[in-house]
């Protein structure tokens, strides 16, 4: 908070007065702090209101799967059974099924479809992401949509009475869980969540599923039998290893290192041995006797960007990539929207994407920087035309710088934006293979789709990040990291079916990150964090007042005692000789006075 703060007010602000400023809105409860973590007001009456409308939906409706009487197929298993019954016997406003990867959570999400069907339910399927709204319809939710997409728009449909089912809910971010439930309170909808909280979470701030799960009176279906790894897979270990890495990461980890999946190396040699890792999986049919699907997974675009480059030399050092065409693409520079509108962040060359229509530019446009003036952005259209932009219009473009790749026929390229036109429909995390490139810059590929001059949103394809991996499947991966958080390893090591490569150089580093809990602590989790710091603080401050007057007060006894006994002194000692014994005399005194 303090860096972006001196860098937002470079020259006018300095660190002590920050600092002030900073404890003054913690004073005022503004904001929320302990042990060195910030959260705003706002955040925590949005977690406070998510959790009053779950609470106040509890036991309110009919059960989901009506009177009809239904029986889950038989096809699943016994615990996917009961996860089917206990969510089509809700009375609830919203109800959760959660499940490790691989347990078969989209066949129990079938058949409550058909549970929902049979009880005459309308039903609406959603996701977060676009790329999980593509998953969702090829599973067969035909009309699935994004969470975005239910609020925007004239096709938004009408939730009256439905019920939404929620698919990769644990990446559900705070304001959409917000604006969900109170829609569906609104309109007497109903909320199916499915997803996991070990998974990866939202971008935005708020992992909202685990909130509600943690603080509310939210009810969970659990599943717990994974499915996805061959029962046989690298000899009956690997289906018990992703089991174990749910449950505990440390001994997860201990489990793949033992079966023998981790492959050490040297730094300088990780990329090339992730290389031989890809092409030596990719050499073998898989246990259907079909080729191999295989994924790189990688925690950091810089480390992709050096497995791409390997791999690529070694396709054209064998002859697969021949008459490669240079072109430029835009590299995404994932500035907030606060970001955006500060004028002085902007540098001449960087290109702004639109993706809503404005005055200025339509959608899609792209815009070339060229100055900034007085806190305003001077902008070059492709025709040449000059337009000024200014805060306003932070939030309907993305800033990009460019970059030059090299396309050849045959790369496999990965795309990062979505496209949805007459005639071209691109998913972000899309994989396409060049057909070519032809001279007006359009990129064919092997599927049929051509990417017009304007798209630039790709990179090379052949490695891509945990995020972009999860609800995937594929018959081998290859892992290259030497450093990875807990929920993304586990992501990414459970994409397989039969084998798992783990390529790292090294290893004592990798264990450690894996092991890392990283949950990020909510707004209600850090007042309770802080009420409870106030409490012990209070507590010891009393306590040590306590011991101070003590003390305080047995020095001004001592002292009184002292005085008593000098004066008792000198009343008893009489005009004797010297030799006569005062201190046998004064000894009954001395008690007395005690």
């Amino acid at each position: 908070m303090l860096e972006q703060a001196i860098q937002y007010g470079r020259g006018q602000v300095n660190l002590e007065e920050l600092k002030t400023e900073l404890r003054g809105q913690c004073a005022s409860k503004a904001l929320i702090g302990a042990d060195g973590q910030l959260a705003t007001k706002e955040s925590l009456q949005r977690e406070s209101r998510m959790i009053a409308t779950i609470n106040r939906g509890n036991g309110r409706f009919e059960r989901l799967g009506g009177d009809k009487e239904f029986s889950p197929a038989s096809v699943l298993s016994e615990e996917q059974q009961k996860a089917v019954s206990f969510v089509l016997g809700s009375c609830d406003l919203a109800v959760c099924l959660q499940g490790a990867a691989g347990t078969g959570k989209t066949d129990a999400l079938r058949d409550i479809r058909r549970g929902l069907v049979n009880a005459g339910r309308e039903f609406v399927a959603i996701a977060p992401t676009h790329t999980a709204v593509e998953e969702l319809k090829g599973r067969g939710f035909g009309e699935a949509r994004t969470i975005d997409s239910l609020f925007t728009g004239a096709g938004a449909p009408s939730l009256a009475g439905k019920v939404l089912i929620v698919d990769e809910a644990g990446m559900v971010s705070g304001k959409q869980m917000a604006r969900l439930l109170e829609a569906a309170e609104q309109h007497k909808a109903r909320l199916i969540f499915v997803g996991d909280t070990q998974q990866i979470r939202s971008v935005e701030a708020c992992d909202a599923l685990r909130i509600l799960q943690k603080e509310s009176k939210l009810k969970t279906a659990k599943i717990t039998q994974v499915h996805r790894q061959h029962e046989r897979a690298m000899d009956g270990q690997y289906r018990p290893a992703v089991e174990m890495l749910w449950k505990d990461r440390v001994k997860g980890f201990d489990q793949i290192e033992k079966m023998g999946a981790i492959q050490s190396v040297d730094p300088k040699d990780r990329a090339q041995a992730a290389v031989a890792a890809f092409l030596e999986a990719k050499a073998q049919k898989n246990i259907g006797g079909k080729d191999r699907t295989v994924l790189v997974i990688s925690p950091s675009h810089a480390e992709i960007d050096g497995y791409n480059d390997a791999l690529r030399d070694h396709l054209k050092a064998s002859g697969k990539l021949q008459g490669g065409s240079k072109l430029d693409r835009l590299e995404a520079l994932n500035w907030t929207e606060a970001q955006r509108k500060d004028a002085r962040r902007y540098k001449p060359g960087q290109v702004l994407l639109f993706h809503k229509p404005t005055k200025a530019a339509g959608k899609n446009e792209a815009v070339t920087v060229l100055r900034t003036e007085n806190g305003k952005i001077i902008g070059q259209k492709p025709d040449g035309k000059e337009i000024t932009l200014t805060g306003k219009q932070a939030g309907t473009f993305g800033v990009f710088s460019k970059r030059s790749i090299e396309l050849a026929p045959g790369d496999q390229i990965l795309m990062l934006a979505n496209r949805n036109e007459r005639g071209l429909k691109v998913t972000n995390g899309d994989i396409g293979v060049v057909r070519l490139v032809d001279p007006a810059g359009r990129i064919h590929l092997q599927d049929g789709r051509t990417l017009p001059a304007n798209f630039r949103q790709f990179k090379h394809g052949y490695a891509m990040t945990a995020h972009r991996s999860q609800g995937k499947t594929v018959d081998a991966v290859i892992v290259s990291a030497d450093r990875m958080a807990g929920e993304l390893f586990y992501v990414a090591v459970s994409r397989a079916r039969e084998l798992l490569r783990v390529v790292t150089s090294n290893l004592p580093l990798l264990r450690q990150t894996v092991g890392v809990d990283g949950t990020r602590q909510s707004a209600t989790e850090l007042v309770k964090q802080s009420e409870g710091q106030e409490r012990r603080r209070h507590r010891h401050t009393a306590w040590g007042k306590a011991k101070v007057w003590a003390r305080s007060a047995a020095r001004a006894w001592q002292q009184k005692i002292f005085r008593i006994e000098k004066r008792s002194d000198a009343r008893t000692r009489p005009d004797a000789p010297p030799t006569r014994n005062h201190q046998t005399e004064r000894g009954p005194v001395r008690e007395r006075q005690r």
